[in-house]
């Protein structure tokens, strides 16, 4: 825990004094796939809180009255929300619900209504952030596939708490630091954009498929067939440097796997040699929270330790004679190929998934080779740039990282 100068109390000190201003959505069979119907009160997902900002996209809806058999979960525009299965402690405020005066949240999110005489909602928000906060939750989160917290757990959040002048002074200048990264991260997502632009530049429309290429089906241009990855029971799970990096879904969120932050295993030599990867190969999502997840591809990076995968993850090997790994990385991640060839094959439920006969009728466009060095040769450009950017935002990070800790222990500011 940091040293600070400052007060210390919990997170459920800061809620207004009201039976469920702390509270999670339901468990179990409560929100069943029959219940969702096209329009009526929004269920909110994960999906929902994106980068730390909730972004109201993709809801789903249930009737008044199953929402009123769901009142203690009942969520409304200035209440802040937590993850609290999966990516465990991504937190932002309710900032737009449109027309609908209230929303309902399922079993991973919590959310916390807080007293504003107490704590200003910026300050507590960029606190939920802070490495101290991150590291309690990593802590006390169920040690699986799905890292989850109770709800105990998130009310029981240590909060650093100065008097509300000094909240907002610290609030004004973290959001100067945040503003530099933001900056630099909408450069690096326009470079990421602009590779989806270089594939249709050489590729067409993909759906369309209007420069005439050639169609297959996903297994025939694979080296080998399929595969699911490694359940592993909970007692083989080890401390890091003890043990075989395993990718769950948590790591592959985003283009390349983070297998830094992999978890570790204890597994036989036999296991690593079947469920070993490398960088030539793709994680498939074979389930997900939330709809739009599942089927999400990842491609893994270079690296010189044995990384394993896990059971939610299926694996894709490319006949490189045939296709290249990195064009089916993007074919697969590109949104109008998701919309029309891959979602059609995703079971929609409380976990959404695809499986392997799912998997097997997509459609796969094969240009030649020589197109698709080309576009490998494109991207490889573009990646080298965004490294460079990458560098530089990973810089700013452990500035703003720095500044948070000296702000919150007092170092800035003397109440």
């Amino acid at each position: 825990m940091i040293e600070t100068k400052f007060s210390l109390v919990k997170l459920e000190d800061l809620a207004i004094a009201e039976k469920y201003a702390i509270v999670d959505g339901p468990f179990g069979s409560s929100l069943k796939v029959k219940d969702y119907i096209e329009t009526g009160i929004p269920v909110l997902q994960g999906q929902n809180i994106t980068n730390n900002h909730f972004k109201p996209n993709g809801l789903r809806f249930v009737s008044e009255d199953k929402a009123s058999e769901l009142s203690r979960s009942k969520v409304k525009v200035g209440d802040i929300l937590i993850v609290k299965i999966g990516s465990i402690g991504y937190s932002a405020e309710i900032t737009d619900l449109g027309p609908y005066p209230y929303a309902i949240i399922p079993a991973n999110l919590a959310k916390v209504t807080i007293n504003e005489d107490i704590v200003c909602k910026d300050y507590l928000l960029f606190w939920l952030r802070s490495r101290v906060v991150t590291d309690y939750l990593k802590q006390n989160a169920s040690k699986t596939a799905q890292p989850a917290l109770s709800l105990k757990k998130i009310k029981d959040i240590p909060v650093v708490l100065p008097n509300m002048k000094t909240q907002k002074a610290i609030v004004e200048v973290l959001n100067k630091a945040q503003t530099l990264m933001n900056k630099r991260q909408a450069q690096i997502k326009s470079l990421s954009d602009l590779k989806q632009s270089v594939f249709l530049d050489i590729f067409g429309d993909p759906v369309q498929n209007n420069k005439h290429f050639k169609v297959d089906k996903l297994p025939n241009v694979l080296e080998m067939p399929f595969q699911n990855g490694l359940y592993v029971e909970k007692d083989k799970y080890t401390d890091a440097g003890e043990g075989i990096k395993m990718l769950h879904m948590s790591d592959i969120f985003n283009e390349i796997a983070d297998v830094e932050k992999a978890k570790q295993v204890e597994l036989t030599d036999n296991e690593i040699e079947k469920y070993g990867i490398d960088h030539n190969d793709i994680l498939i999502a074979r389930r997900s929270l939330n709809y739009e997840g599942a089927a999400k591809p990842c491609l893994i990076p270079e690296t010189q330790t044995s990384v394993v995968f896990e059971s939610s993850l299926i694996r894709l090997r490319a006949n490189q004679n045939i296709i290249l790994p990195i064009f089916l990385y993007y074919y697969l991640s590109n949104e109008k190929v998701r919309q029309n060839k891959v979602y059609k094959y995703i079971t929609r439920s409380t976990i959404s998934g695809i499986n392997q006969k799912g998997l097997s009728q997509i459609d796969i466009l094969v240009p030649p080779i020589s197109k698709q060095l080309k576009f490998v040769e494109s991207i490889s450009n573009i990646n080298r740039q965004k490294h460079l950017f990458e560098l530089s935002l990973r810089h700013l990070q452990d500035n703003y990282q720095s500044l948070m800790k000296r702000a919150f222990s007092g170092e800035l500011f003397e109440e």
